[in-house]
């Protein structure tokens, strides 16, 4: 579900905070996950679109903070 925030920033927060939970998930994190699934399959028509145009400029990110917190292994 992570690579679907690149073109969905819609749902970039709520999956960004279920996905701390990936370790230990809870009944209420799946239900969290089960919402957003509800909530993608009835917005599918929602998106980025681009326009085709003589020049266009792609830029990428990265985050390679994994795991930063060295007492429990978690990032934040």
């Amino acid at each position: 579900m992570h690579l679907t925030t690149a073109t969905r920033p819609d749902i970039a927060f709520t999956v960004s905070y279920v996905s701390r939970f990936m370790d230990k998930p809870q009944v209420e994190h799946w239900m969290s996950v089960k919402r957003i699934v509800r909530y993608l399959h009835g917005s599918k028509s929602h998106g980025i679109c681009f326009k085709l145009d003589d020049k266009m400029d792609f830029y990428g990110y990265s985050d390679a903070y994994w795991a930063g917190n060295h007492v429990n292994r978690k990032s934040t």
